[in-house]
């Protein structure tokens, strides 16, 4: 550190237009503030305080920019180990010191940035879509396409980018000195929201299932049967009928007169009876429940047809 003073102090010198004392200077305020942020910044150097020489460099350098506080700059990064922000302030130096710089603070810069890259490694970032912002450990390095490659101290890092409408996408890795490697970074588009979906047309009325309307099927298949036995009597009654008037005797024959009348009126009951059932079956079955039948105005809404079941058969009624 003794060894680099002298050069220092020359520096300080030329960057305040070689005048001997900030008290006989003409230049701005601002001028005499970076003068004197850059002598703070030489002392806190002479202490080894590199952070603070830093910032006190750097206060320096925003108040009145000049090339030669870059070489400063860089040294003080250097020793704090941040050797991409180093690196960066020595190219700098060299790039906007140009033909001003002394060969021999030419070769210093030149060796601390061959020093430098023996520490540091380099990422190539590929990024699938154009315009993603990069970040480097939470930090923003660009946009995509980067143009150059990342310089990186070895250590653990994250690379990570991110655009509009896209799904970010991050690489975690370790680097070790004078390591290059590529990295690529594959954004997925986010999934278009899904249009709401359309009212699902309602359903056309279905004809109710047999067995919803197991009623009407009973009373109509009870009917059926019985009007089928009714005439069944009937027709034995006819037919005894029919013998009655061969039959030679009249007590026989009366008996069997008898018989078929009583046949006849069994069987025109039975047969009553069946018609009234099967009837009410049928209606049953053309009447929709309850739940399906439509609302009906007026006086229809009360309107209401009712099985009815009597002594001396069936039928219906209209309730109002």
């Amino acid at each position: 550190m003794r060894n680099m003073t002298p050069c220092l102090l020359v520096l300080a010198a030329r960057m305040l237009g070689a005048e001997p004392a900030p008290a006989q200077t003409t230049a701005s305020d601002a001028q005499a503030q970076a003068s004197e942020s850059f002598e703070l910044g030489m002392r806190l150097m002479d202490e080894q305080n590199w952070a603070g020489a830093l910032a006190a460099f750097q206060r320096a350098y925003d108040l009145a920019p000049h090339y030669a506080v870059l070489f400063n700059i860089g040294f003080c990064r250097k020793q704090l180990q941040r050797y991409p922000e180093a690196l960066e302030a020595f190219q700098r130096y060299l790039a906007e010191g140009g033909d001003r710089i002394r060969p021999e603070k030419r070769a210093e810069a030149e060796q601390a940035i061959a020093d430098l890259r023996l520490l540091l490694a380099e990422v190539v970032v590929v990024v699938g879509v154009d315009g993603a912002e990069v970040l480097v450990d939470e930090r923003v390095r660009g946009t995509s396409p980067l143009r150059e490659p990342l310089v990186l101290g070895a250590g653990h890092h994250v690379v990570a980018a991110r655009a509009a409408e896209h799904r970010d996408d991050r690489i975690e890795f370790d680097l070790a000195p004078g390591e290059r490697r590529e990295l690529r970074l594959t954004l997925e588009p986010l999934a278009a929201a899904a249009p709401a979906p359309e009212p699902e047309p309602s359903p056309g009325e279905e004809p109710a299932a047999w067995y919803h309307d197991w009623l009407g099927w009973t009373f109509g298949g009870v009917g059926l049967v019985a009007a089928g036995v009714g005439a069944g009597f009937a027709g034995a009654a006819a037919l005894q009928e029919g013998d009655a008037d061969d039959e030679p005797s009249i007590e026989t024959q009366r008996t069997m007169y008898d018989e078929a009348s009583s046949g006849r009126l069994l069987g025109g009951l039975l047969a009553g009876v069946g018609g009234a059932l099967l009837l009410t079956g049928i209606v049953l079955l053309a009447i929709p429940p309850d739940d399906e039948a439509p609302p009906a105005d007026g006086a229809a809404a009360g309107t209401a047809w009712v099985p009815l079941v009597g002594p001396t058969g069936f039928g219906l009624r209209v309730a109002f």
